[in-house]
């Protein structure tokens, strides 16, 4: 009994976030009573949400082993645990009431001797005069793992979330903040500048966001100078190998590995390409002075590590010494610090077949990793990619994407070396070549399928955006205007849906720099002028869409011609116009069998009729576009329908089926990420809530929607009547105290809290 209420209170301990504090009892415990699995789970949980994922998965083996002794296996529960701990499942993380979910990647492996910097460094990101820290240091010294544990360890202090955004595909400052905006869930809808949305997110909470890999952003500094003076509650933890130079900002160099704790970690890796690796005093000798060689650089140590499969460490010192002797010098542009790790990797590209090499090299063409698919498509020729893609991972120079297991990576600092290795080949241009050739034809496959239910085509694209990026500023570049225009008017929906407003628009009016006639400059005119409309632009959205009007014309594409008819009766300030246009776009989509532009417009159009009061003509097509929608699989334009049709409950006092609707179609637009009907959704159920007696819950959710600021756009003024009565009868059923709580607890939280609260089953 003592035991299950010690368990019990662990539980309590766990879900108050105390995971660091309970790993010594725990420890103690299953050393006490090792049969009982439900102290090894905590165990396991405990170390899991403290940044200790390896450690977790060994505590899982060391209770399958103590198990094993009696015959049992673990049990189900167990597992299962172990499971979610090795795919990082989300569903792990601590969520306290009112914080966001931790965005902090998880490395696979635990920080070996930084517990000095790591606790000077979070002393630093903690001070409450500190509101930039950079990490400097080069390439392969740790950077980026070591801020990485900072924020992990750090995230209890910082109530309005941590958040990790890695730059190293951004290529033009510019894009920092829709690229930070993006990681925290922020829309760049709206037409204000982007810092003030983000300040509007982070409101007063405390937010910590890790920019990683800025030093290729030479005019990133007064950028993220501006956001901290704009977000007053936001510190920036930067990784770079250079200072950023803004007042205010503190510098913490990361040095190398001291002694003991490079050969710690050269045995740890060895280990796991060695198990049995011998441990004798002259083992030990000959690894301090492998990693004195490699002036302690924990990315050098890791790739020498690497090396010792096939070999003993005292072959592997004798040939670290002979290759790296004959390189006393490195390349007289780079810092003296980064001369070992050149070498270091010197020495590995020298150990590697003239296969290993080709395949090597050509993958630099890479940014932000790659498919097999790709692999084989853009480089394998002459090479059996899936062999030699193994062998590479096997000696450490490629890692698996931790975000989608098919795919594979390069360090950023190994992928630099390679692309030097590749601009030493002849076949450098025509690999950009076949890289522009492949990641043009998947953003064209994947465009077919972005309307209506874009199932996973828009995470694909997500995940190659670093090459769709590359390959757009290639093209650029080249001035191979025809095919910027395809790329770029391929990925306008992909930009629209997944919240990349800033640059899809920047994109695509570099992109209309060529002004011939062409259906690639249609397409990019129709998607530019979609970008104007959400990012409060509608005079530069009218001229794009009347000259994509009159080109699709032109061209005799009646499609091209109707959707720009239906961005203009979007745009019309006579409703007889808007309505001739929109039931003219209709009439051609239908005729062409795009069912899902039709339901769209016919969207438009019932909102058309209910703003000039025929609400009985609304309700119809409302009620024939969920019917449809249904036939055809059309999630999006599903709940569209469904949020539509609930507030014409909301305003008939039809309150249970108004609240049956709203589930539906809020789950189902949360679901696809769409921040705009989401945002409605949630004002219909606060117009739904308060006639039922929920004024204070009413009251959190129409602060929530305010809270959004300009990541909700036009919406605010389409959604302002019905907002107004809700709040005239809040303050009929609440007092101004419990109002002024309510409201302040709905400005504190995301859109997901906010999303999560109107969901949660009612007494």
């Amino acid at each position: 009994m003592r035991l299950l209420a010690l368990e019990s209170r662990v539980d309590a301990d766990l879900s108050l976030g105390r995971h660091e504090q309970v790993i010594p009892e725990l420890e103690r415990l299953v050393r006490e009573a090792p049969l009982r699995e439900r102290l090894w789970s905590q165990l396991m949980l405990a170390l899991y949400r403290s940044g200790r994922q390896a450690d977790a998965v060994s505590s899982y083996r060391r209770a399958r082993a103590a198990l094993d002794e009696l015959g049992i296996e673990p049990g189900s529960p167990l597992q299962r645990l172990e499971r979610q701990i090795l795919t990082q499942d989300p569903e792990l993380d601590l969520v306290s009431a009112g914080a966001p979910r931790a965005r902090i990647p998880t490395p696979p492996t635990p920080l070996l001797g930084r517990d000095r910097e790591l606790a000077e460094a979070r002393d630093l990101v903690l001070s409450s005069d500190v509101r930039l820290v950079t990490l400097t240091g080069p390439g392969g010294s740790g950077k980026t793992r070591l801020a990485l544990e900072v924020a992990r360890g750090a995230a209890a202090h910082f109530p309005g979330g941590t958040f990790f955004v890695s730059l190293a595909s951004v290529a033009d400052a510019d894009l920092v903040l829709p690229a930070v905006s993006h990681a925290v869930g922020v829309s760049e809808g709206g037409g204000s500048p982007l810092e003030e949305s983000l300040a509007a997110r982070f409101g007063d909470r405390s937010v910590l966001a890790v920019l990683d890999n800025v030093e290729h952003l030479v005019a990133v500094a007064p950028i993220l100078g501006g956001l901290l003076s704009a977000s007053p509650a936001l510190t920036l933890l930067v990784t770079s190998r250079e200072p950023l130079r803004l007042y205010g900002e503190h510098l913490f160099r990361v040095p190398p590995l001291d002694a003991a704790a490079a050969a710690t970690l050269f045995l740890e890796r060895a280990q796991a390409v060695r198990s049995d690796l011998d441990h004798g005093e002259s083992t030990e000798a000959v690894v301090a002075e492998i990693c004195r060689r490699l002036d302690h650089l924990p990315l050098a140590i890791e790739l020498a590590a690497a090396r010792i499969e096939r070999s003993s460490p005292q072959e592997l010192l004798a040939r670290l010494g002979e290759s790296l002797d004959l390189l006393t010098e490195g390349p007289v542009d780079h810092p003296e610090r980064q001369q070992t790790l050149r070498r270091t990797l010197d020495w590995s590209y020298e150990r590697l077949t003239a296969e290993e090499q080709r395949l090597f090299a050509r993958l630099a063409i890479f940014t932000g990793g790659w498919t097999l698919e790709a692999a084989d498509a853009i480089c394998g020729d002459g090479i059996e990619v899936v062999r030699v893609l193994s062998s590479l991972f096997d000696k450490s120079l490629l890692h698996l994407d931790s975000s989608d297991e098919a795919r594979h990576g390069m360090l950023e600092t190994i992928r630099e070396y390679a692309d030097e290795r590749l601009e030493e080949t002849v076949e450098a241009e025509e690999l950009r070549q076949r890289h522009l050739k492949h990641f043009l034809a998947l953003a064209e496959e994947a465009e077919t399928y972005l309307r209506g239910s874009p199932g996973e085509w828009l995470a694909r694209l997500e995940h190659d955006h670093g090459n769709l990026r590359s390959a757009l500023d290639h093209l650029d570049g080249l001035r191979e205007s025809e095919s910027e225009q395809r790329l770029a008017g391929a990925l306008w929906r992909f930009w629209y849906l997944h919240g990349h407003l800033i640059e899809g628009r920047r994109r695509l009016e570099r992109a209309l720099a060529d002004g011939r006639p062409t259906p690639a400059r249609a397409k990019v005119l129709l998607g530019s002028a979609v970008m104007a409309i959400n990012t409060g632009d509608s005079a530069t959205a009218r001229l794009r869409a009347e000259e994509g009007l009159a080109l699709y014309r032109e061209l005799g594409d009646a499609w091209g011609e109707a959707y720009c008819g239906f961005m203009l009766g979007h745009l019309a300030a006579d409703s007889a116009v808007a309505r001739e246009l929109y039931e003219g776009a209709i009439l051609t989509f239908r005729e062409l069998g795009d069912e899902h532009s039709a339901l769209l417009a016919t969207r438009h159009l019932a909102l058309l009729y209910a703003g000039l009061g025929d609400l009985e003509r609304a309700r119809a097509l409302h009620q024939e576009n969920l019917t449809r929608a249904r036939a055809t699989g059309n999630k999006r334009m599903e709940a569209s329908a469904l949020g539509a049709l609930a507030e014409e409950a909301v305003r008939e006092s039809r309150v249970e089926t108004a609240v049956s609707l709203l589930r539906e179609s809020l789950a189902i637009h949360s679901e696809l990420g769409d921040v705009l009907d989401t945002a409605t959704d949630l004002c219909r159920f606060a117009a739904a809530l308060t006639p039922a007696g929920r004024p204070a819950m009413a009251t959190t959710l129409l602060a929530s929607f305010e809270a959004m600021g300009d990541a909700i756009g036009g919406r605010r003024s389409l959604l302002a009547n019905l907002n107004e009565e809700t709040l005239a009868l809040i303050h009929a059923q609440l007092d101004d105290p419990s109002f002024s709580e309510a409201w302040a607890r709905g400005l504190a939280m995301t859109m997901g809290e906010a999303v999560a609260l109107a969901l949660r089953p009612l007494p």
